[in-house]
């Protein structure tokens, strides 16, 4: 398969799924973070509390994110587009 400027690769038909899946991941690993330390604060137990608190929001988030987004892009759109505002 290739990539849309002709690089190996999983192709554009994947990017729906791709691109919320990354930001669902990256956005999962700081809100966890400020979460586990605002629980623990920087103590001992802080990576354990992180991970753990990362593992349950990225099982909710990626999900979220996929089905969400759709809606999302078209709702910018729409405002974009038209200029109206919310």
């Amino acid at each position: 398969m290739d990539t849309r400027d002709g690089a190996p690769g999983p192709g554009a038909r994947y990017d729906r799924f791709l691109l919320p899946t990354v930001m669902a991941v990256v956005m999962s690993l700081v809100m966890s973070l400020m979460d586990a330390i605002g629980r623990v604060g920087w103590a001992p137990g802080l990576v354990a509390a992180w991970l753990s608190s990362f593992a349950g929001g990225v099982v909710v988030a990626v999900p979220a994110a996929i089905v969400i987004g759709p809606q999302a892009q078209r709702l910018v759109a729409q405002v974009t587009r038209n200029g109206n505002a919310l």
